[in-house]
């Protein structure tokens, strides 16, 4: 085993968009291919939490979730790590991760 790269992350809390019809239709779609603990179909739950990569220019993995979500994904990942600014920093060649829980 060796280590090929080095990534940037992020968690974030918002159980919130787990109770929009919208996140869940994305959330539950079988052909949605986002890393997750939820078990399409079932009501999420403290361990439904997710996944997704945030590149440059607000684009990654799961930018077909709600726009304003992702967006708001985007925006706490770039603030914490981008200095504000939608640009990954040449230190990091992966994306910055972006796990969202869905915790009371």
């Amino acid at each position: 085993m060796r280590v090929a790269d080095k990534t940037l992350g992020i968690v974030v809390n918002a159980s919130e968009w787990f109770e929009r019809a919208d996140f869940l239709a994305w959330l539950n779609d079988p052909d949605r291919r986002t890393a997750t603990w939820h078990r399409p179909g079932e009501e999420p739950h403290d361990y439904s939490d997710v996944f997704v990569l945030i590149d440059s220019g607000h684009e990654g993995d799961s930018s077909d979730m709600p726009g304003d979500i992702w967006r708001a994904c985007c925006d706490a990942a770039y603030a914490a790590h981008c200095n504000g600014q939608p640009v990954l920093h040449p230190y990091t060649t992966s994306h910055i991760i972006v796990r969202i829980c869905n915790l009371d």
